[in-house]
């Protein structure tokens, strides 16, 4: 997510596949990355949102259960710390997020309808991340005028949710 000119990258499965709680912040102008402090705890499938001068960490899995959790975390970055703020109303992983007309809005639905889509009518086997990316991609378009481009990066496997529900109805 972009806060300050700076791009910040939370959590994820390392190429161990476990579930870390690293974090990064990337300067595009100075071209480096800065190790910031770790998650208070281990989570994948979360979104990063920036609202104002706050980057807001919400929800996500954590280890490999792909447990959803309801937590919801600023990072500080005068302190370089995450706090903890009052959790979700319901545990929320895999979900897109993003501002609208100035507030935090959470969509795991449109996710997984996306992910069936792509799945479907384009023959992708993607997973709900990639979902989340589509649609907001598609949103994006919506605004642009003339001859403008939008790269998304379909990275989320469909396989790791067999399991689950995303492709049963």
């Amino acid at each position: 997510e972009l806060l300050g000119g700076k791009i910040y990258i939370a959590g994820g499965i390392d190429s161990t596949g476990q579930t870390t709680t690293v974090a990064y912040r990337y300067d595009p102008r100075a071209n480096t990355w800065e190790r910031i402090a770790d998650l208070p705890e281990p989570r994948h499938h979360m979104p990063l949102v920036a609202l104002n001068d706050t980057l807001y960490a919400i929800g996500g899995f954590d280890e490999l259960r792909f447990t959803p959790k309801a937590t919801l975390w600023i990072y500080r970055a005068d302190k370089n710390t995450w706090e903890a703020r009052a959790p979700l109303p319901a545990p929320r992983g895999a979900t897109g997020a993003g501002v609208v007309d100035g507030k935090i809005v959470v969509d795991s639905a449109s996710s997984f309808e996306m992910s069936k889509e792509l799945t479907q009518k384009e023959g992708l086997f993607v997973g709900v991340s990639c979902g989340s990316v589509v649609k907001a991609a598609l949103k994006a378009a919506e605004r642009l005028e003339g001859e403008q481009h939008i790269v998304c990066l379909l990275a989320d496997g469909g396989w790791k949710y067999l399991s689950s529900n995303l492709w049963t109805t």
